[in-house]
């Protein structure tokens, strides 16, 4: 009996010196590492966070910063007899020169001494533009600015002056000129490009704030 008892003893021993190597080799192997994933998750969270904010910031700053420009554009109707079969003359291609801005700008100081009109012909040169239709005899003449009223003003003049400038720059019969469209205060011409540009750089620059943070986080000892 007491040798059966000291057999199981024994084989009790044995057994519990089993487990205990088992868990110790259970115990040493090696865990995998989740720091590193969540440390990861969280700098991805925290970089779409600076992202949404940097844009919300780009968005508010430039809604102050830009500002809108207004448009305002007359059409005409350029009917010239023709010569020589079907030839037009060169009066329906005729572009905006200094000069007809000039007498534009000149006519709107004297009708509107009020407006802040442009300082030179050669400043609201650069403010207006003409487009010559497909068929060239349909003529698009436009001024933008920051003001409506120096846009419309501006435009309506320079229509007049162009108009005058047609009549008296050809030889023969002037050319018949119909107003399709008269120049009203200048519309706002939004710019889109401007309105998505301010947030994606407030985006992009949210981002590489969160990286410059983070990249300083992990230099300090």
């Amino acid at each position: 009996m007491v040798s059966f008892g000291g057999a199981a003893s024994g084989g009790g021993y044995w057994r519990n010196d089993l487990m205990a190597k088992m868990n110790s080799t259970t115990d040493s192997a090696p865990v995998p590492d989740t720091g590193l994933v969540s440390r990861l998750s969280d700098l991805f969270m925290r970089m779409f966070q600076f992202a949404v904010g940097g844009a919300v910031v780009g968005a508010i700053l430039g809604h102050f910063l830009v500002h809108t420009e207004y448009l305002s554009r007359g059409y005409l109707l350029v009917s010239t007899p023709a010569t020589q079969g079907t030839t037009r003359p060169a009066a329906v291609h005729q572009p905006l020169t200094t000069s007809i801005v000039a007498a534009a700008l000149d006519a709107a100081r004297k009708g509107s001494p009020n407006l802040s009109l442009p300082s030179s012909p050669e400043n609201a040169l650069d403010h207006a533009s003409i487009d010559f239709g497909q068929s060239n005899d349909v003529v698009a003449i436009s001024y933008r600015c920051y003001d409506p009223d120096v846009a419309g003003c501006m435009a309506g003049q320079i229509v007049t002056a162009y108009v005058n400038a047609l009549a008296s720059g050809i030889a023969g019969p002037p050319p018949t000129v119909t107003l399709k469209l008269a120049p009203i205060v200048g519309h706002p011409d939004s710019n889109m490009s401007l309105a998505v540009m301010y947030p994606i750089v407030g985006a992009g620059l949210g981002v590489a704030i969160c990286l410059a943070m983070a990249l300083i986080r992990m230099a300090r000892p």
